[in-house]
C-alpha cells in the first residue's frame, strides 16, 4: 500500500523503539501496554498520541486500537498536475478494494478531481450534443442525406472550437 510514498508512521517508530530498548511485544496485551505505557509517554514519540485511538473493552477490561493514522507523502512535484491526478486515480480503487480501510486526503485533490474530469467532460458533452442533434433532426429533416450533412456540420464546428482552443492555449479548467 505504501509503495511509492514516503511514510510517516507511529508503527514503524514503535517497532524501532522496541528494538532500541530490546523489549518484545509478542502478545496483544504487551503490545498495548508498552505502546501506552512507555512509547507514547516518551518525549520524542508524544506527537504520535493523536494518531492512535484506543477503546476500552468492557468485558475483558483491556484496551483495543480501533483506529490509527499514518501519513503517506507522495513523491510528486507541485508543478505537475498530471502526476497528482494519476496518484488520485491510483488511490481511489485501493480505497474500495483493500482489506485495510483508509481515506486519502489532500487539499489539492478537490482541484485535481475537477481537472481530471475536465478532460473527459467536454468530450462526453460534445458526443451527447451530436447525438441529440441527430435524434432531433431525424424527425425534422426528411431527407437522410440532409441529416448526414447537418451532423457533419455540427461535428465540424465542435471540433473546430476544440482545435482553436488548443491552438490558443485555452484550458478546459
Amino acid at each position: 500500500l505504501s509503495h511509492g510514498f514516503n511514510k510517516i508512521s507511529w508503527m514503524d517508530n514503535f517497532f524501532h523503539y522496541l528494538r532500541v530498548v530490546n523489549v518484545s511485544a509478542s502478545t496483544k496485551t504487551d503490545f498495548i501496554t508498552i505502546l501506552k505505557g512507555s512509547f507514547l509517554r516518551s518525549p520524542e514519540y508524544q506527537h504520535f498520541t493523536e494518531d492512535i485511538i484506543f477503546s476500552k473493552n468492557r468485558e475483558t477490561d483491556e484496551y483495543d486500537i480501533i483506529a490509527s493514522r499514518m501519513y503517506l507523502v507522495a513523491r510528486t512535484t507541485e508543478k505537475k498536475r498530471e502526476e497528482v491526478v494519476e496518484l488520485l486515480e491510483k488511490l481511489r480503487p485501493l480505497m474500495l478494494i483493500n482489506s485495510i480501510k483508509f481515506i486519502a486526503f489532500n487539499p489539492t485533490f478537490v482541484f485535481m478531481d475537477r481537472y481530471s474530469s475536465s478532460v473527459i467532460s467536454p468530450i462526453l458533452t460534445s458526443g451527447f450534443s451530436v447525438l441529440t442533434i441527430l435524434i432531433l433532426t431525424f424527425f425534422l429533416v426528411i431527407n437522410p442525406l440532409g441529416n448526414f450533412w447537418l451532423i457533419l456540420t455540427v461535428t465540424s464546428v465542435e471540433l473546430g472550437v476544440l482545435g482553436l482552443m488548443t491552438l490558443w492555449n485555452v484550458g478546459m479548467d
